[in-house]
């Protein structure tokens, strides 16, 4: 039974879930016509899209959401890791799965009676196939998750560029900001970002 008291936390993930979704669609044919030549940001963009639904519909209780997400990021993870190559036939069965979180987004209320079991079987199958001459391991370059304390994945950094960064006197630092608590001391949030963003990069 889905926690879904608290329907102001649940219309923010609904909202945040839905605009991750949006451009979905899009990102997976980009991957397609790829290929080979795939754009990992592009991949790691649309790993985190799915691992944040997965996160947001698990605190919430919503199982076959979170499900169903965790499917496509498990494959997702692959993709991005370089493990696979993406395929038409691989594009497809990720590009149905999603257009299922899809429905079930907009229709939380009544998606634990929606059978996601063979989108999921779908999922894990290509998971377990062996690779193919037209699937084999890519050789990329090795990137790093820069994660909060609890383990959550912020985003992902290629470790060439950390090391050019060391090399060059820099680091990566993540940086989490209570805003209300800056407000509340009387400091406008923009004079805070601002600081930051004067000190270096912020994504």
């Amino acid at each position: 039974m889905p926690m879904i008291d608290d329907q102001e936390t649940l219309q923010i993930f609904l909202e945040d879930a839905r605009e991750h979704l949006s451009g979905i669609e899009n990102d997976f044919l980009a991957i397609e016509a790829a290929g080979a030549a795939v754009d990992v940001a592009l991949v790691n963009k649309v790993f985190r899209a799915v691992h944040s639904i997965k996160g947001g519909a698990g605190f919430l209780g919503l199982d076959a959401i979170k499900d169903l997400a965790h499917a496509l990021e498990n494959l997702l993870n692959l993709m991005r890791k370089g493990a696979v190559v993406p395929t038409s036939a691989m594009i497809n069965t990720l590009l149905t799965a999603a257009d299922v979180l899809t429905g079930l987004v907009h229709d939380p209320v009544s998606s634990e009676a929606v059978d996601i079991t063979p989108h999921v079987a779908a999922l894990q199958a290509v998971l377990a196939s062996p690779p193919t001459e037209a699937s084999a391991p890519l050789q990329r370059e090795t990137t790093l998750d820069v994660a909060l304390p609890a383990g959550q994945v912020v985003f992902t950094v290629p470790a060439s560029a950390v090391e050019r960064a060391r090399k060059g006197g820099k680091e990566i630092y993540l940086v989490v900001l209570d805003l209300l608590a800056v407000e509340r001391q009387g400091k406008p949030p923009q004079d805070v970002l601002k600081e930051f963003q004067d000190m270096g990069m912020v994504p």
